[in-house]
């Protein structure tokens, strides 16, 4: 059923595609995604699919996140790292150009 609903909107999207302006045409699709995902989440799968993302979301409620601060010093210390990886890989490019073009 869902793969009727997912059929319907790109079909009648690219037949109503001269009759219609893209915000309608957009609406409708939009539309017929939204049954397609409520007559998904009525089966057996759909079920198991919502209790998972259910789940998930309460694991990702229980992660302690870091501060701004810490989120800004890691990022800094990356930015670092890429950096001088990025210098120390550009010399040994540099110098193994240099050996064989000698």
């Amino acid at each position: 059923m869902v793969v009727v609903f997912f059929s319907v909107a790109a079909i009648g999207n690219a037949y109503f595609q001269k009759d219609y302006s893209t915000p309608v045409r957009v609406i409708g699709v939009a539309i017929t995604l939204v049954l397609a995902f409520v007559f998904a989440a009525m089966t057996n799968q759909g079920t198991k699919a919502r209790n998972f993302f259910k789940e998930s979301r309460n694991e990702a409620r229980k992660v302690v996140w870091p501060t701004r601060s810490e989120a800004r010093q890691t990022t800094l210390i990356v930015m670092g790292v890429t950096v001088i990886a990025s210098l120390f890989s550009g010399r040994q490019i540099l110098l193994s150009y240099q050996l064989l073009t000698f």
